[in-house]
């Protein structure tokens, strides 16, 4: 079997491209391995009746006899090429094996070697012959399964980016099963209370609720979609009632123009906690608008919805210098009324968790989810 950490999906896929390569061309062993230009060594992607440190020496084997040290991006990488090494193996002392690695463009600076090989350096020409029978096939699965890596690996990362968010975000196919739940809606579910699992599916855990969540469900499910929808066609809000707090606020929408015969994502949930604090991020959005911090603070209570007067007193400053400072306010945020800082500050807030933002040092902060953006392999 393939030991790898990657989807099923991925670990069918290789699986059997192993096993096609290894009756076709006899050889027993087979190693997947990805070679880049900018990359230190080889990646190991996949092994097939192959130890670790026999993996490491083929794959190392490849990268030198490919020359890919000297591969220029407008130079083709060649079609395949047969090679031979040593290794240790644990029920041989000195393993020497050899075979023929087929290879694979599948970006400018980046390719795929599928080696299969067998003991002994006898026999290594005897399957050219039958690797060119197959080399067209085994270029094109190579190609299958880098792009589903790649877009498994770009699906991971919109996942963790959703993850960032405050809300929770939930994908539900046309039955209301949940393909997909970000951090925080996994948090809600989890605690059960305003809404819950039941099975594969979400249900509220109020009666009333339910029954409209379901029933919710199912009209976006099963209606026709408009060619030119409302406002009310394209979304759908609704109070989810919990017992000890506010309610949540749930809106469920229609994905446009989505393929769900095949079980995919149909409608959006997202659902949004009233009583989820939000002064840090309005904290970052104040320092954004270049607010000092007494102008922050000023500006977080009126917020928070105490008049001008309340906030000077939990402010320990008088009525008349609370005045002042909103003046300052109004001048950098470009608003006149007190009504509209209000509404200003909360319709900016990007709803993003605290532990996410980067720095508020006047930019001097980065933040990135992966060192280079080449697909995520295990």
């Amino acid at each position: 079997m393939v030991r790898t950490s990657t989807a099923h999906s991925d670990h069918l896929a290789v699986d059997g491209l192993f096993r096609l390569v290894a009756s076709h061309l006899e050889c027993p062993m087979a190693v997947l391995t990805r070679h880049g230009i900018h990359r230190d060594q080889p990646d190991i992607l996949a092994v097939f009746n192959v130890s670790d440190a026999l993996a490491s020496r083929i794959a190392w084997s490849i990268e030198q006899d490919a020359g890919y040290a000297n591969w220029l991006p407008d130079t083709a990488a060649p079609a395949c090429i047969p090679f031979e090494t040593e290794g240790d193996d644990l029920q041989h002392d000195s393993l020497e094996v050899s075979g023929l690695a087929f290879m694979c463009q599948v970006e400018s600076d980046c390719f795929l070697a599928l080696s299969a090989c067998r003991t002994g350096a006898e026999g290594r020409e005897s399957v050219i012959l039958p690797s060119q029978e197959i080399h067209g096939w085994v270029d094109a699965h190579l190609r299958l399964v880098w792009q589903l890596k790649r877009d498994r690996g770009r699906a991971d990362v919109l996942g963790r980016a959703l993850d960032l968010f405050d809300f929770g975000t939930l994908l539900l196919d046309p039955a209301g099963n949940v393909i997909f739940a970000n951090e925080r809606a996994t948090q809600l579910l989890d605690a059960g209370e305003g809404l819950r699992r039941a099975g594969q599916s979400v249900t509220a855990t109020d009666f009333d609720n339910a029954l409209r969540l379901q029933t919710t469900i199912q009209h976006l499910a099963h209606c026709e979609e408009p060619t030119a929808p409302s406002e009310s066609e394209r979304a759908s809000v609704m109070l989810v009632r919990r017992s000890n707090a506010r309610p949540l606020v749930a809106v469920l929408s229609r994905l446009p123009n989505t393929e769900t015969r095949n079980g995919g994502p149909h409608t959006a949930l997202y659902v949004l906690d009233p009583d989820m604090d939000t002064q840090s991020l309005v904290t970052a959005l104040c320092r954004a608008y270049g607010l000092t911090a007494t102008e922050a603070g000023l500006a977080i209570r009126l917020v928070d919805g105490l008049r001008i007067e309340a906030a000077a007193r939990d402010m320990h400053i008088q009525t008349q210098t609370a005045r002042a400072y909103l003046k300052q306010i109004f001048a950098k945020t470009d608003t006149h009324r007190q009504a509209d800082l209000v509404r200003v500050i909360l319709s900016s807030i990007v709803r993003i968790r605290a532990a996410a933002m980067p720095p508020s040092n006047g930019g001097n902060g980065s933040s990135r989810l992966g060192a280079e953006g080449l697909p995520v392999w295990g």
